[in-house]
């Protein structure tokens, strides 16, 4: 979660857009506000983001080595589950301490939104997992239908009830290999290249809509 003090009134504004806005509408004093001293916040915990920013790296190597001691109590029959929860639950902080570090909300999907894929003079059918200003992360079944990393891939899709058709085309970023119990899965990320005016407003139009109504003020004690 994302938040600020507004410097008005002195209420807290809460928006997970606040990393890629400059200014904010405050809603308790109706005023509109410049973005500055984004805090974040987890599980009772709060950080401010330009600190996290600046250990960025050790909090990620943290991350990895309680991952990694979580995987060793599932092995160690003598571990108690009391353990294993609060490893669990220390693990999720840390997550969304380093989920609000991205420069960039990402909007998941809940249901399955198909996106067309066209690489190589290829065409592949996959479904959106989530999506953001600066791309998307994709599921795909087919393995020998999967685009190289680096590779430039045009993407088409529509969200259900809405009308605007986005036609993206981005890089190949990262490709993730997986199985599942029905076949081979594969999540691959894409990063956008430089979209137009148009597909610009529509991206934000939709992910702002997603979020509007989260955005809250509360009262600093």
């Amino acid at each position: 979660m994302l938040k600020m003090m507004c410097p008005h009134c002195h209420e807290l504004i809460i928006s997970s857009l606040l990393a890629e806005i400059d200014e904010v509408f405050c809603h308790h004093c109706n005023e509109g506000v410049a973005v500055q001293n984004i805090l974040i916040s987890a599980r009772g915990m709060t950080i401010s983001r330009d600190d996290l920013l600046k250990r960025f790296f050790r909090y990620k190597k943290l991350l990895t080595e309680v991952l990694a001691e979580r995987a060793l109590m599932d092995k160690d029959t003598e571990t108690l589950e009391i353990s294993k929860k609060s490893s669990d639950q220390f693990i999720e902080t840390l997550e969304e301490f380093m989920a609000g570090a991205r420069g960039n909300y990402r909007l998941h999907f809940s249901i399955s939104v198909p996106v067309r894929l066209s690489f190589d003079g290829k065409i592949q059918a996959g479904w959106l997992l989530n999506l953001s200003m600066a791309g998307v992360c994709i599921e795909i079944e087919n393995y020998y239908l999967t685009p190289e990393i680096g590779s430039l891939v045009a993407l088409e899709f529509s969200l259900p009830g809405q009308s605007t058709r986005f036609s993206l085309v981005g890089t190949v970023s990262w490709i993730r290999k997986g199985q599942n119990d029905n076949g081979p899965v594969h999540d691959l990320g894409i990063r956008f290249a430089d979209p137009d005016e148009a597909s610009r407003d529509n991206l934000w139009q939709l992910i702002s809509a997603s979020v509007r109504g989260a955005m809250t003020t509360e009262t600093i004690n």
